[in-house]
């Protein structure tokens, strides 16, 4: 992936010890986040510095803030990272770190070993080189699998006269909170017919078409999963009536239908038409809510979207669904990319979300949030691996034929992997004595 021309100023906002980086220009997709959230960002370095003076011996620790910032952990559990000042010249000052730290990357527990040497320059009064060694051993996760990597960055920072890019950008624009709009992710279907966006809770574990599969982790719990499908198209004059569409999801339920607990319809904002059917039930015994939206444009294209999360965990979920269901986008002929005629589907539940796929060897998906609300250019990344899932039908009546929950996510390559730096951008400067 390459991060999108119109999205190269990148903003970090920092708000009680959580950074969000984010485009002020336009929405980020996923793996334009994940270009830019780089392990062992550059505008964290400087944070572990002593802020006093020091002799060489003197050792010092690092909060559980600076480390889960450096390495991309949130939140950080444990930590036992420490410094130690080992040389100094008349230029620079030669300093070791090492420890570990416990948390958690995509709500999925992680135990990372540290150990790295960096310079402090006496006259830039900043550390401008870091040779930083990870080990780290990640669990089982609800979007992908277990990993044990081995991993080592190499950082050098330089200063710069000027940056042209930033000359042409009104930086004291974005001195407020980032909004909504700005931090969620944006999200296209791999068949270009239909975007939406997401909160930062919600990952694409499947995407092939005419089938999406998100998932949404909260605090490391899968708390709900969304099937959305795009249909067959139909004219105004032949659309099916909310009464008909209640009565498809009732029947797509089958033995777990217990009520339907409301029904409603409106026109959003793109002048689509808009369907929504909450239904409870259960399955193997556990309380079960259904949310059922179908998304029905001018041009007759439509969009079916089901909501699928434990009845105990409804609240966590609270309006998410509705999040995504305003922000839907059913694209035009002349818009969409790669798009051909869909099958018709009916409405049907997914099951109760799935359990997360065994551990494996592999590459994982680091991620590194920023110290600093600033302004840079983003490096390259790969691509993450997208899970297989089977086609949740949608309204008409036909036979149904009920969706499967997202398989297992495919396996990344074996092998470590190695962050790219970052551009450094101005921190505020701490002080280091012999």
């Amino acid at each position: 992936p390459q991060l999108d021309v119109t999205k190269r100023l990148i903003a970090v906002d920092v708000a009680d010890g959580v950074t969000t980086m984010y485009s002020p220009t336009s929405p980020l997709t996923r793996d334009e986040l994940d270009l830019v959230q780089a392990m062992g960002n550059s505008l964290v370095l400087d944070e572990l510095l002593p802020g006093r003076e020091v002799a060489i011996g003197d050792t010092w620790s690092h909060s559980p803030e600076t480390i889960g910032a450096l390495v991309g952990l949130d939140p950080v559990a444990h930590c036992e990272v420490e410094s130690q000042l080992t040389k100094a010249s008349d230029k620079v000052a030669l300093i070791q770190l090492k420890g570990r730290v416990h948390g958690a990357v995509e709500g999925v527990s992680t135990e990372l070993e540290l150990k790295a040497k960096y310079h402090f320059h006496l006259e830039q009064q900043r550390i401008t080189a870091i040779v930083l060694a990870i080990r780290e051993q990640r669990a089982i996760g609800h979007v992908g699998p277990g990993a044990e990597v081995v991993a080592k960055l190499k950082m050098a920072i330089r200063p710069i006269a000027k940056s042209a890019a930033l000359a042409k950008t009104p930086i004291a624009e974005f001195d407020t909170p980032p909004t909504a709009a700005e931090t969620n992710l944006i999200h296209q279907t791999v068949d270009g017919v239909m975007r939406f966006a997401t909160d930062r809770r919600w990952y694409v574990t499947g995407d092939e078409r005419p089938l999406t599969v998100l998932r949404l982790i909260d605090r490391g719990d899968l708390v709900a999963q969304c099937n959305a499908s795009t249909v067959v198209r139909r004219s105004a004059a032949s659309r099916v009536s909310l009464e008909q569409y209640q009565q498809d999801v009732q029947h797509s339920l089958g033995d777990r239908f217990r009520q339907i607990v409301s029904a409603a319809q409106w026109t959003d904002d793109h002048g689509q038409l808009v369907y929504q059917i909450i239904a409870q039930g259960e399955v193997e015994g556990l309380p079960i809510q259904w949310r059922y939206y179908l998304v029905a444009a001018r041009s007759g294209r439509r969009a079916a979207f089901s909501f699928t999360v434990d009845g105990k965990l409804a609240s966590r979920l609270g309006t998410a669904d509705r999040q995504i269901i305003d922000t839907v986008e059913l694209l035009d002929d002349s818009i969409a990319q790669n798009e051909s005629s869909p099958a018709e589907t009916k409405p049907a539940p997914a099951t109760k979300p799935a359990q997360a796929a065994n551990t494996t060897k592999t590459k994982p998906n680091t991620k590194t949030p920023a110290q600093r609300r600033t302004a840079k250019p983003a490096p390259a990344a790969a691509k993450r691996p997208a899970a297989q899932a089977k086609s949740e039908p949608s309204a008409k009546t036909t036979t149904p034929k009920p969706a499967q929950p997202a398989t297992r996510p495919q396996m990344a390559e074996k092998k470590p992997i190695t962050a790219v730096p970052q551009t450094a951008a101005r921190p505020r400067k701490s002080r280091l004595r012999r």
